[in-house]
């Protein structure tokens, strides 16, 4: 899920900063691979966190409060240990929630959002 990300990200980012425009055609399409790569990865991350038995809302902590965070850098008036606790802090939200979310592993039995992954689940048959 990430290794997409990041491979559509960096072939974005080369191609527009080698020097020339890149054609508008190409940059529409690998944005439109982006945005639907990241839609995979968001909706993967909402089901692992549902896996937990946690809501959808615990991924603000992992993707919004790290760019929230780096927005205060510039306001911290040069005071080197604070902007360096905050870039950890930066780093860090989005590593523990790479660990939880590809590591952790799923409750035990049935929570609110549905049965365990890997349990069988009774379908009735209609005749």
């Amino acid at each position: 899920m990430l290794p997409a990300n990041g491979v559509v990200w960096s072939l974005f980012f080369a191609l527009g900063n080698a020097g020339e425009e890149m054609p508008w055609p190409f940059g529409l399409l690998l944005f439109g691979i982006l945005g639907a790569a990241q839609w995979w990865n968001v909706a993967l991350a909402v089901r692992r966190l549902h896996d937990f038995g946690r809501p959808a809302w615990w991924l603000l902590l992992y993707y919004a409060a790290p760019f929230a965070l780096l927005v205060t850098i510039p306001y911290l008036n040069d005071d080197q240990p604070s902007q360096i606790a905050v870039a950890l802090l930066v780093v860090s939200a989005p590593l523990v929630g790479l660990l939880e979310l590809g590591l952790r592993r799923s409750s035990d039995g049935a929570n609110r959002y549905g049965p365990a992954p890997g349990t069988s689940v009774d379908a009735t048959v209609f005749d």
